[in-house]
């Protein structure tokens, strides 16, 4: 029988203590904005939809010509008090669960459910898009060639891990027994 390899290509964790802001605004008040996201963070306001800029602990992301994600790798992080004057903040922290997906068969497990071309240009790394991963909208963060980070509404993240648990299937990657959820009665 033939050894089962210790790196299955792909693995799924869901990572905690992260914070997630969107700001909303006109377009005429993109200066604004700016100058209040170079005061709170030392940011830029990324240029492009999809592009995502600065580093850990606080990153920003383009989510449309209107929308920025401020993403804060600790809640302490987070400060969108003077981003306020200029945008409307709202808190997507407790509305949103956040996986780490990583492996050589990353890609492959997600085009099952993606409608994203993950192998050409469409996603490079560092870029973010919001699509549907088996029909559930998403925030999809390419962190590296490798690497993805996913936003998944509450609502639909138990089922959506169900649905990844079973896509990676034939990878060799089960999910850690101490995160499986056991199931709600009614």
């Amino acid at each position: 029988m033939a050894e089962r390899p210790s790196d299955p290509g792909f693995a799924m964790t869901e990572l905690q203590g992260w914070s997630l802001t969107q700001l909303d605004f006109r377009p005429d008040h993109g200066a604004g904005l700016e100058a209040a996201l170079r005061r709170c963070w030392n940011l830029s306001l990324p240029p492009r939809v999809g592009d995502v800029l600065g580093q850990a602990p606080v990153q920003a992301m383009r989510l449309a010509p209107d929308r920025v994600w401020i993403l804060a790798e600790s809640a302490a992080a987070q400060r969108a008090e003077a981003a306020e004057a200029w945008a409307s903040a709202l808190c997507l922290t407790h509305g949103r669960r956040r996986y780490r997906l990583v492996g050589s068969r990353c890609t492959e497990v997600l085009a099952k459910g993606i409608a994203l071309d993950l192998e050409g240009s469409a996603l490079a790394s560092g870029r973010a898009a919001q699509t549907q991963l088996h029909r559930v909208p998403v925030l999809l963060h390419r962190r590296e060639a490798q690497s993805f980070d996913l936003f998944v509404p509450r609502s639909f993240s138990e089922s959506l891990e169900a649905w990844l648990a079973d896509a990676a299937r034939e990878t060799g990657w089960k999910p850690p027994a101490a995160a499986q959820r056991p199931s709600r009665a009614m």
